[in-house]
């Protein structure tokens, strides 16, 4: 009988450890990271038992939504403190790191795109956070409105359950992407390809004077689509006309890194169109929310083969916006760009607070001239 106990021990030992172990598998889909995300949350959450990496870490996050590149922080508390199963950590999320740059194509245009965000949005500013003590979560699998409860892990390997409606009321750290980097190489990729299929005018914006711009002087969202685990909503536009040449399409990507929250008012005074880049002096505004999923490589590939055939006609503006819907990931909702709203046939004239086709977005746009430098 206690050969059998002592056996039973070593097998459950054994368990333990082969889980806790548990490798991460660095291969790459990229409508589905929520495994890996998993495995690093729950190993990141590990290192929390450790005095040492918990003072290390609350020096790189001081405060609600601060942020550090993941690979980055192992490796530096690897390199102080030479500690092994941290390294190992950092290198399984060095590989994963890269390998989901590859395909997204943005290698070159990003170092990092792994981090680890802070989100204490309930804890007063006057409260010490005790690193050790908090939950390390990422965001789960399958469409947002399917998500039933967000899963996290505390020092010693424990599930919690945090509701997807409701922000924790304690602060808990985030494995996810940098969505924000993510967007901005992303659509750097898209512009270049578009410029070199033809797509876009040769000349910058920032290099040219005296012209007739449309000035975006307000925007509203009514809802951004993102859970409180998925942070601030990062926003684009794409915006598209029929080129001033009159033989094929025009389309512009452009950032916006104010427009964060719903429900809420901003006055960007951003340039967003140069009527004399499209013909009839007419173009549509797509505005799409970004997301962790998306492959802009992929999309610039659809959209050069789709814009190559539309109609140059006046009447094809409206089939021209429709079809970049089109061309955009099927499935929105299931973490891949959503889309927000679409602005149907906007000339050079002003339009206050304008509502988009969906109702969810609405913008004052104005005419603006660029004054021509002497």
């Amino acid at each position: 009988m206690r050969f059998f106990s002592i056996l039973l021990i070593f097998v459950l030992a054994i368990s333990s450890i082969s889980a806790d172990m548990e490798t991460l598998n660095t291969d790459v889909n990229l409508n589905d990271m929520s495994q890996q995300k998993r495995v690093i949350a729950k190993q990141f959450a590990q290192q929390l038992n450790k005095v040492a990496f918990c003072a290390f870490l609350e020096s790189r996050l001081s405060g609600h939504d601060s942020n550090h590149s993941l690979v980055s922080l192992l490796n530096d508390y690897t390199e102080v403190f030479g500690d092994s199963r941290c390294g190992d950590l950092g290198q399984g999320c060095a590989n994963f790191d890269r390998n989901i740059r590859e395909q997204k194509g943005i290698t070159n245009r990003l170092d990092e795109i792994l981090q680890v965000r802070l989100h204490a949005d309930n804890t007063r500013a006057t409260e010490t956070m005790d690193f050790s003590q908090m939950l390390v979560t990422f965001a789960p699998k399958g469409e947002e409105k399917d998500w039933k409860q967000i899963e996290a892990f505390d020092s010693d390997g424990n599930v919690h359950q945090l509701s997807v409606e409701k922000a924790p009321s304690r602060p808990v750290l985030i494995i996810e992407l940098n969505s924000k980097a993510d967007m901005r190489a992303g659509l750097s990729l898209l512009n270049d390809e578009l410029r070199k299929a033809g797509l876009q005018p040769q000349q910058a914006l920032q290099r040219r004077a005296g012209l007739a711009t449309g000035k975006l002087d307000y925007i509203r969202v009514n809802d951004d689509k993102e859970p409180w685990i998925l942070g601030d909503a990062e926003m684009y536009l794409l915006v598209n006309g029929i080129d001033i040449e009159g033989d094929r399409a025009n389309i512009i990507s452009q950032e916006m890194p104010y427009l964060d929250k719903d429900d809420k008012d901003y006055f960007p005074n951003q340039i967003i169109v140069v009527w004399g880049n499209y013909r009839y002096q007419a173009c549509n505004i797509n505005v799409f929310e970004h997301d962790d999923n998306t492959n802009y490589k992929d999309i610039a590939l659809k959209l050069i083969d789709v814009l190559g055939s539309i109609s140059t006609e006046y009447k094809a503006l409206f089939d021209l916006a429709s079809e970049i819907i089109k061309v955009m990931p099927a499935n929105w909702f299931t973490n891949d760009d959503d889309y927000v709203d679409v602005f149907y046939t906007m000339e050079n004239k002003e339009y206050k607070n304008y509502p988009g086709a969906s109702r969810n977005a609405k913008i004052t746009l104005k005419p603006y001239i660029i004054p021509e430098v002497k």
